[in-house]
């Protein structure tokens, strides 16, 4: 297994031979081989500040139990590290990552190549998550802990990493190299940012189908980025646009999840109907009706199956004044028209307390007889502007000396200023009335 020390020692020093004598870089002069030989041959540093032999040191360190292994933290080091390569293609399924600066096989590069959430990558290798309070409760390998989450990361951000790297998706890796074009990125299999620094990707379609394109780096899409699932009747969830997860969401107002996406609901959750001998129900996101057909012996009432829909002999009133009776059956009501002058009410044939709709006059006020008959409303007090109700309106407040008006039976006159109605009893000696 490889440190992040080694691999910034491995760059710095790829960096530093590739400048040419006007100052550029020169990567391309670097195939992966080389790439590998300098980070072997780099060595790790030593307390005391020396550079400790890799041949002598890695070998003590390898017959030696990794104090990770040692506390059962690794999750997966299969192969890890112990096969050769130049590129993904070259390496086993039990380590399928090829780390081209070191050479080798590895089962991760970055800690998004790990399992579940909070995984971390440390030099090639998976280890398991670890939950935190404080940073007290993190080890070297993972030293912050990230409040947000209550797990350990490399990272948070870069002043968490050491000189020469940068934090990203909470691990710290070394800074890109500089460029001018791809070209100068080919050695680590990398493309030239607008930034001009060398990086995985600067799109998904950089990296390969099943990875997306997170800071720079190719790592495995956890979705397809900007597709939609829904996850109840008015909520769904999006991938993010680099694929790396799902966030979640409330539809809009009226709008219901079908699909993965928002759509504009055709009725209200709940609502029911009968739809001939079927009753429906609108579903939970109300983009469908749910038609149930009603068995043999019934029949839909107010959305509902039902073999009953009223008691024998009970009465109730159709919106236009008409008697109904529940039929012997119980299935069904019989309708009959009341007699004239009349119109149903509370279940039963009444007598027309006015004309229906037509006004009247009560005394000063106008009033307005209901659409059945039964009903009466003031329509106005014809008092309150100083006049009188007659005829079923208020009278005009202007009038000609003179005119007569029928109030009721009795008979109203246009006095003199014009402006007042005098109202003579009716009927008179001789009987006659207005």
């Amino acid at each position: 297994m490889f440190s992040n020390r080694r691999v910034v020692a491995a760059v710095s020093l790829l960096a530093a031979s590739a400048v040419t004598a006007c100052g550029q870089p020169n990567v391309e002069n670097f195939d992966a081989a080389s790439l590998a030989d300098v980070a072997v041959d780099a060595g790790t540093p030593s307390d005391d500040g020396l550079t400790t032999d890799v041949n002598t040191a890695d070998q003590t360190s390898a017959d030696a139990a990794s104090p990770l292994d040692a506390a059962g933290d690794v999750t997966s080091t299969q192969d890890a590290g112990s096969t050769t390569c130049t590129a993904d293609k070259d390496c086993p399924s039990s380590a399928p990552l090829c780390d081209v600066v070191q050479g080798v096989c590895v089962v991760c590069k970055y800690t998004a190549h790990c399992p579940g959430p909070y995984g971390r990558c440390v030099d090639g290798s998976c280890l398991a998550p670890k939950t935190c309070v404080s940073d007290k409760d993190c080890t070297a390998d993972a030293a912050v802990c990230d409040s947000a989450t209550k797990h350990c990361a490399d990272c948070i951000n870069h002043d968490d990493c050491s000189k020469g790297q940068v934090c990203k998706i909470n691990q710290c890796l070394p800074t890109p190299l500089d460029c001018k074009s791809s070209k100068d990125c080919a050695a680590l299999n990398q493309v030239c940012t607008s930034s001009g620094s060398c990086a995985d990707c600067i799109s998904h379609s950089d990296c390969d189908a099943k990875s997306a394109c997170n800071q720079g780096l190719c790592v495995p899409a956890v979705c397809k980025p900007g597709e939609g699932k829904c996850t109840g009747p008015i909520k769904r969830e999006v991938c993010k646009a680099d694929g790396s997860g799902w966030e979640s969401s409330t539809c809009p107002s009226q709008t219901g999840c079908e699909a993965g996406e928002c759509k504009k609901q055709i009725c209200n959750p709940g609502q029911k109907k009968c739809e001939g001998s079927s009753a429906s129900v609108c579903n939970d996101s109300g983009l469908l009706w749910v038609s149930t057909p009603c068995k043999a012996g019934e029949v839909c009432v107010a959305g509902a199956c039902t073999t009953k829909i009223c008691k024998a002999g009970t009465t109730q009133c159709t919106t236009d004044g008409k008697l109904q009776t529940c039929a012997p059956d119980e299935k069904s009501w019989k309708t009959t028209p009341c007699a004239k002058g009349e119109a149903c009410g509370d279940g039963t044939c009444k007598q027309y307390l006015c004309e229906p709709t037509k006004p009247y006059c009560d005394k000063e006020k106008r009033m307005i007889c209901g659409p059945l008959g039964l009903t009466v409303k003031l329509d106005k007090d014809c008092a309150t502007a100083k006049s009188i109700c007659a005829e079923g309106a208020c009278a005009p407040t202007s009038c000609k000396a003179g005119d007569k008006l029928c109030k009721g039976q009795d008979v109203a006159v246009c006095q003199a200023d014009g402006k007042t109605w005098k109202v003579s009893v009716c009927p008179d000696a001789d009987g006659n009335k207005c």
